[in-house]
C-alpha cells in the first residue's frame, strides 16, 4: 500500500483510458501510430494540453497540421 501510495505522488491526476479510447481510436487511424501512444495524444487534446515526448516519429506527425490535434514538444529541448 505504501509502494502504490508512492508511485502516485508524481501524478497530480491520473485518468481512466475508457474515457480515451474513442478519440485514441481516432488518432491511431489519423496518424499511423501506435494506440498507446494515441492514449496520450487524446489526452492532451482532451485537456487542451502540450504533450510532451521523446518520440520523433510522433512528433513529425503532430507536426502536420490537423482539427484538434495538440501541440507537441520534444522532451529533449526541456532536458537540454
Amino acid at each position: 500500500l505504501a509502494l502504490a501510495h508512492r508511485a502516485a505522488q508524481p501524478f497530480s491526476r491520473l485518468f481512466p483510458s475508457s474515457g480515451l479510447l474513442v478519440r485514441a481510436r481516432h488518432w491511431c487511424l489519423e496518424l499511423d501510430h501506435p494506440a498507446y501512444h494515441c492514449l496520450y495524444v487524446a489526452l492532451a487534446e482532451q485537456e487542451q494540453a502540450t504533450l510532451i515526448t521523446a518520440d520523433q516519429r510522433l512528433l513529425r506527425k503532430l507536426a502536420q497540421p490537423r482539427r484538434g490535434l495538440p501541440t507537441a514538444i520534444d522532451l529533449a529541448c526541456l532536458t537540454g
